[in-house]
């Protein structure tokens, strides 16, 4: 079935080499490098897209921002019964989303908007 001369076995490309361990350690530490220089060239993309956005918008004079604030507590309240004081403690939160744009020019607070 096999012809005369050929062999059944396939041979490695002449211009593949196997590695040796320096030349892995080599490759594998510039991939590595390689990966934290385009984690750091994101990151600096997008301060610079987020310092020209807030630019922008102080250039115009007017400064937008979102609030979100949550408290968190202990009350205590004082019941009278009768002729009893009770002492009673409870817990409550209380918390605020507000949007608003601060007019720069003038430091004014303008469109206001909370989510109840």
């Amino acid at each position: 079935m096999a012809e005369k001369g050929v062999s059944m076995t396939p041979m490695a490309p002449a211009d593949v080499y196997p590695r040796s361990d320096q030349e892995f350690a080599a490759s594998q530490y510039s991939d590595e490098l390689r990966q934290k220089k385009r984690r750091k060239l994101f990151i600096y993309i997008a301060a610079f897209t987020v310092f020209q956005i807030i630019v922008i918008m102080v250039q115009f004079g007017v400064l937008l921002l979102d609030v979100e604030a949550k408290l968190r507590g202990e009350v205590h309240l004082m019941k009278m019964m009768g002729m009893e004081i009770i002492l009673v403690k409870k817990r409550k939160g209380a918390e605020l989303d507000c949007t608003m744009e601060v007019n720069l020019n003038n430091g004014q607070i303008q469109n206001m908007d909370c989510d109840d």
